[in-house]
């Protein structure tokens, strides 16, 4: 395998851990970087007992191409629930964006009070 940098590794097998910062270390590598958001809520222990998430889900929440939001929470151990999810394609600014947190929690809101 030959690097960015024009190193050559020889080994049977080359596994690049790099997350989406791969195709920086190895040319070739078709990773798309994707920025979500999630919800930890404080504890509300068996408000919900199991996960739910919306019909769409896979559909809306895995898009390549676009901005998405799906309905999807899951009960904790701890009490909490996590409320997701969004999915920002080609970001990687690490800052909340209150824009697509406020659509996934209107999507949440929406799914189950409908």
């Amino acid at each position: 395998m030959t690097l960015t940098d024009g190193s050559v590794i020889s080994a049977n097998i080359v596994v690049n851990a790099a997350g989406s910062w791969s195709p920086d270390l190895t040319p070739g590598i078709d990773v798309q970087k994707r920025k979500g958001h999630l919800v930890i809520t404080d504890r509300y222990p068996g408000f919900v007992r199991h996960q739910l998430v919306e019909l769409g889900y896979l559909k809306s929440a895995h898009s390549l191409t676009s901005d998405s939001v799906a309905f999807n929470v899951q009960p904790r151990q701890t009490g909490q629930l996590l409320i997701g999810s969004s999915r920002q394609y080609g970001v990687d600014d690490p800052k909340i964006d209150n824009f697509m947190l406020g659509k996934m929690l209107d999507r949440a809101v929406d799914t189950c009070l409908g």
